[in-house]
């Protein structure tokens, strides 16, 4: 049983990454704002780390505006067509998983 729930954690980790990567990538060609990635690694599962957005708000004037309207961007990306290929291979693995 573990040997398979580890299988799942990675199929749905490389596909969370490939969705983030896509998002970020979208996003930042797009030029409205800018969010980085990185890869954040779990104690147990090395074997495949997660990409995640990171943000580093060096601007003091930054409002809770205009970070809402980047995760609002990010949401809208994740929305349009050419992901939803992506989204939709991440939901079969995550049922999948859930068993």
């Amino acid at each position: 049983m573990q040997h398979n729930h580890l299988h799942h954690s990675i199929e749905l980790n490389a596909a969370i990454n490939r969705i983030t990567k896509q998002i970020q990538k979208t996003q930042r060609a797009r030029g409205k704002s800018f969010v980085s990635r990185t890869k954040f690694g779990f104690e147990g599962n090395e074997a495949c780390p997660v990409i995640v957005f990171r943000v580093v708000l060096a601007n003091p004037l930054t409002t809770e505006a205009m970070l809402f309207n980047m995760l609002q961007e990010q949401r809208d990306i994740a929305q349009e067509a050419f992901l939803q290929p992506a989204m939709s291979s991440l939901r079969s693995i995550a049922q999948a998983a859930e068993g």
